[in-house]
């Protein structure tokens, strides 16, 4: 398929630079802690949060990569609290940028997916876009990494599939992807410790499962 993840070994080179970014951060800047981050976030006063939601709210429409949004908020906020304010922001994502490419800018989006989605990708999607078959196929794809976040979006948005369908599988499909990748933020101040490698085999495991799934549906290109 004609996207980023085309090829798995770019995924998984994406993926491993994040955590490397990770773990660089923790030993180049020992100083630097969650407190130090909170402290410097309760500068923003009660601007923090809104910020933060509008944010994850409007930049992955700008194919802003979400996880550096993600993993930073498990470090500031907490797993609990990041992972409440990060759904409330990509809820609000992913339904403007489905009615945006719906109703407003069909022609322009139409025309930017197919520079970014192979014309099979699109096929799919516009053949597995009604009924309980939309919900399945739309579930399995925002778990897996097979299209990107973003361009599901869109994409979505110029097919036949209701719009309760789409938020619902979207919403429980983006979950696990967010709560893994924030327990991995939260748990990244301590390397060291039994919770830091729990979140990074769960990080693991939210791979082969993806990959699982994929096969299962026959997702795979």
């Amino acid at each position: 398929m004609s996207t980023l993840w085309q090829d798995k070994r770019k995924a998984v080179l994406f993926l491993a630079m994040i955590l490397a970014g990770i773990l660089l951060t923790v030993f180049l800047f020992p100083h630097l802690s969650r407190d130090s981050l909170q402290e410097k976030l309760a500068l923003l006063g009660p601007w923090a949060v809104p910020l933060y939601i509008l944010l994850f709210a409007i930049l992955p429409g700008f194919l802003f990569p979400t996880v550096f949004l993600v993993v930073p908020a498990g470090a500031i906020f907490g797993f609990v609290r990041g992972s409440i304010y990060t759904m409330i922001g990509a809820t609000i994502n992913m339904a403007w940028m489905f009615l945006l490419a719906r109703f407003l800018f069909r022609e322009q989006v139409n025309a930017f997916i197919s520079h970014r989605l192979s014309p099979g990708w699109q096929a799919k999607i516009q053949a597995n876009s009604e009924g309980r078959k939309a919900f399945y196929t739309l579930l399995v794809l925002r778990v897996t990494p097979l299209i990107p976040y973003q361009f599901l979006n869109y994409a979505y948005g110029l097919s036949p599939v209701d719009f309760d369908t789409y938020m619902l599988a979207s919403i429980i499909g983006v979950a696990p992807g967010v709560l893994v990748y924030l327990n991995l933020g939260d748990k990244a101040w301590d390397p060291s410790s039994a919770e830091f490698w729990i979140a990074l085999s769960l990080f693991a495991v939210l791979i082969l499962a993806s990959k699982l799934l994929s096969k299962i549906f026959k997702l795979e290109k």
